[in-house]
């Protein structure tokens, strides 16, 4: 007899990761504008900022919110990733490691 129903794993194509910043939901441009920042974050440590638009994780292209969230579910605690973002109208990137969801 198998046992299933073990909630303890993350199932998979479940986000595992984090970036540590809140996305701007009311946003509606190309990429996830970030509203917030959790102190300590991966993505404060990285130098972003509120404001910030990632509009890439990796090598994943991020348009929207659902991009945003796919990409964070291919990555593993602890990966280093190189996040591309717009800030001022300027493409910029900084390198972060991601820490468990």
């Amino acid at each position: 007899m198998t046992k299933t129903g073990d909630n303890s794993q993350i199932k998979p194509g479940e986000r595992k990761v984090s970036t540590g910043s809140v996305p701007d939901f009311a946003y509606s441009g190309e990429g996830v504008r970030i509203a917030d920042l959790t102190s300590g974050s991966p993505a404060e440590k990285g130098g972003l900022q509120k404001g910030d638009v990632i509009i890439q994780l990796g090598q994943y292209k991020v348009t929207n919110l659902r991009d945003y969230s796919d990409a964070l579910k291919k990555f593993n605690p602890g990966d280093s990733v190189e996040l591309i973002f717009m800030r001022d109208g300027k493409k910029d990137k900084t390198n972060i490691v991601l820490m468990a969801k």
